[in-house]
């Protein structure tokens, strides 16, 4: 489960530029992101491709986040996409 407030800190941190953090946000939502793709696609090694590519997104775009305590509501959104996208 993730802890939100943690998730919060760290995409703060991220957005000030501290590009260390991602692999902590990439841990602390693989999960959460994953659960996301398994349950639109329904197959395990799609899903495993997809959240990669969801995570190299989030990479991309996080600069974009303006309010990063709704870090989880955007990134699902970038996960529905691209599961979407897939399908």
């Amino acid at each position: 489960m993730m802890d939100n407030s943690k998730v919060t800190d760290l995409i703060i941190k991220f957005k000030n530029g501290d590009r260390s953090v991602f692999n902590d946000i990439y841990a602390e939502t693989y999960a959460f992101i994953y659960r996301i793709c398994i349950g639109v696609t329904r197959d395990w090694k799609v899903s495993e491709r997809l959240t990669q590519d969801i995570f190299f997104s989030i990479a991309d775009e996080l600069r974009y986040l303006k309010d990063p305590s709704e870090y989880e509501y955007w990134m699902m959104m970038i996960a529905l996409n691209k599961c979407l996208d897939h399908c």
